[in-house]
């Protein structure tokens, strides 16, 4: 049964790849179809519009303040209460379950220890704990 208070939805989601660069076909041309992060974490380095490629002062914006700047720009120009909003996902860096493969191997961990019954007390003590909050440090310099 719907909620009494569930209305039919307003939101459109629609991919915009001329942002950024195509994922997919990084991954079709690179080995075993993985793909690194990429600089600016893919973003399409290109000017939009005149008042958003350089900041008061005359000095020219970095992509993703320039990429900001055309959203509020255009969520400031559009009528009919259209609103633009920017969703980045991405995956995570190195998890506890990536070091516990590592370290029992690639095929016992698709074997044994990979599977939803298993459930080992991790120890995240030294390579994740070294590893993670550089992983995660990394992003802003990205951008």
């Amino acid at each position: 049964m719907e909620h009494p208070k569930a209305t039919p939805s307003h939101y459109r989601f629609k991919l915009m790849p001329e942002f950024f660069v195509n994922y997919h076909e990084i991954a079709r041309q690179s080995p075993n179809s993985k793909v690194t992060t990429q600089p600016s974490l893919g973003l399409i380095d290109q000017p939009y519009s005149e008042t958003t490629n350089t900041q008061p002062d005359a000095e020219p914006k970095k992509p993703w303040e320039r990429f900001a700047a055309y959203i509020r720009e255009l969520n400031t120009e559009n009528p009919d209460r259209v609103t633009y909003k920017v969703l980045y996902l991405t995956r995570h860096g190195l998890g506890v379950h990536n070091v516990f493969e590592a370290k029992v191997g690639k095929e016992a961990w698709n074997v044994s220890y990979g599977t939803p019954s298993f459930h080992p007390v991790y120890d995240v003590t030294d390579k994740t704990r070294a590893t993670g909050p550089t992983s995660t440090e990394t992003v802003p310099s990205l951008g």
